[in-house]
């Protein structure tokens, strides 16, 4: 057996669970991250080109982490890292 094999086994079984890929409320895919705390000007711009929606700067304990663009829900509650940002596609 490879050690690649046995890095991809073990790195299978500690993968993050993924959020969800379609709305709950409509099933639209036009799914977008909310970034919450104080937003640099790339997030403004990210923002205002709908490629995500900005949560204010107030951050919680569980807040939501997607938007549905179609509807307007806002879902994926789960433990806010403070550490992690969406990564913004050029």
């Amino acid at each position: 057996m490879s050690g690649s094999s046995a890095h991809a086994r073990r790195m299978k079984k500690t993968r993050p669970k993924r959020t969800p890929k379609r709305c709950p409320k409509c099933g639209s895919h036009e799914i977008v991250p909310i970034m919450y705390g104080y937003p640099m000007p790339e997030a403004m711009a990210a923002a205002n080109e709908g490629k995500i929606k900005l949560g204010g700067c107030l951050v919680g304990e569980r807040n939501p982490q997607k938007h549905c663009k179609a509807c307007g829900t806002e879902f994926d509650f789960r433990p806010l890292q403070a550490t992690r940002r969406p990564r913004l596609k050029k």
